[in-house]
């Protein structure tokens, strides 16, 4: 299923995002759209955070920003969890 949003997470979890995470000009050079797998988190009085590369990332930062619940892949085949 490939179902990219054009806004901004609005529930915590992992997400890919495309498109221009400093703007399509940055420091003065033109910038190529870019893949990033981006964490959501809760903060204080339910603000979100948006977190790519161990920094925050601001939607005035960004253009052309899409997104996409990122999906678990299954475990390897033969692995087993541990019970204790």
């Amino acid at each position: 299923m490939n179902k990219w949003i054009k806004e901004y997470p609005k529930e915590v979890g992992l997400y890919w995002f495309y498109g221009y995470r400093y703007g399509r000009v940055s420091v003065g050079e033109a910038q190529e759209p870019e893949y990033c797998l981006v964490n959501v988190k809760k903060g204080g009085e339910d603000h979100l955070f948006f977190i790519a590369d161990g920094s925050l990332m601001y939607d005035k930062e960004t253009e052309e920003a899409w997104f996409k619940k990122a999906e678990y892949p299954l475990p390897p085949e033969g692995f087993e969890k541990e019970v204790e």
